[in-house]
């Protein structure tokens, strides 16, 4: 076989190794910053510019198969988290620098390098254990029958490890899905009439201005005014919401709605504390309704 066939199927191979290897772009720049993170596995540190650190821990593990993957997978992210711990072979730390040119170059500060996480970071075992939950995938490539693996996280000026961009957009995500749901449930209860019907002495129509003293009365009937229900400090306490409802409390005495019965034992007491928690949650999509006057 000919010099020139051999260098032929050599760059096959290494193209093929290539097309496997994935990077997260955030995290491109550190990674490949030096050739030992493409070949040596351990701890990396890289000192941003703008303060905060960034953290990638490469580890490697035996696959022969595609299907070793997941196992290779699995024994990665294990060495990660111990060695970004124990740090026995210490670490590797580079400083973001400015050049001329307005380009940016990390260079290794070899002062740091070899030490451990908690020298180099100045925090606890502690802290650099939850930072180690923190890890995320972002790098993997293969070298013949080795796979690599590189695990990162950013650390702000405090050291204490920022949400992943795709992390935060899910959380983001997911929020305001859940919010979306619970006011879907909360607007279904605020138009239920049975619902309306249980809060008679607010939300019936009548013309005294309850939550005010001295007595008022308006010119038209409205339902009570949740501004004023604030005001008066009805929805304080459960025994100050009680006695609003019941006319017993200074300010509604002289309401002209339906009144509610005082409470008298503690199964009433109990079902009177759910009943303001729920008022809570209503009276102000009863506003937006018409429900209760502003």
């Amino acid at each position: 076989m000919s010099t020139a066939h051999l260098l032929l199927l050599l760059s096959a191979a290494v193209g093929a190794a290539e097309t496997e290897k994935k990077i997260d772009k955030a995290f491109a720049p550190y990674i490949e910053a030096s050739p030992l993170t493409s070949s040596t596995p351990g701890v990396y540190v890289y000192r941003r510019l703008e303060g905060g650190t960034v953290i990638v821990v490469v580890a490697s593990a035996t696959m022969k198969t595609r299907a070793d993957r997941q196992k290779a997978q699995t024994t990665c992210r294990a060495l990660a988290i111990k060695e970004l711990v124990a740090a026995r072979k210490g670490v590797r730390v580079y400083e973001e620098v400015r050049l001329r040119s307005e380009d940016r170059a990390l260079v290794e500060d070899k002062r740091s390098s070899f030490k451990n996480v908690q020298v180099v970071l100045s925090v606890t075992v502690t802290r650099v254990e939850g930072i180690g939950k923190a890890l995320t995938p972002v790098g993997s490539w293969r070298n013949s029958d080795t796979l690599y693996m590189a695990y990162g996280v950013k650390l702000d000026k405090d050291n204490r490890p920022e949400p992943a961009r795709g992390l935060v957009k899910k959380e983001a995500k997911q929020i305001a899905n859940e919010k979306a749901v619970a006011r879907e449930a909360l607007l279904r209860l605020a138009k239920d009439p049975a619902v309306i019907r249980d809060y008679a002495p607010f939300t019936s129509l009548g013309r005294s201005i309850i939550g005010r003293s001295p007595p008022r009365k308006s010119l038209q009937q409205r339902p009570a005014s949740w501004r004023n229900l604030q005001r008066s400090r009805a929805t304080k306490s459960v025994e100050r919401f009680a006695q609003a409802g019941a006319g017993t409390l200074t300010g509604f005495k002289h309401n002209d709605r339906p009144p509610w019965a005082m409470p008298r034992t503690q199964a009433q007491w109990r079902q009177a504390e759910k009943r303001l928690a729920l008022f809570l949650k209503l009276a102000p999509i009863w506003v937006e309704l018409g429900t209760l006057d502003p």
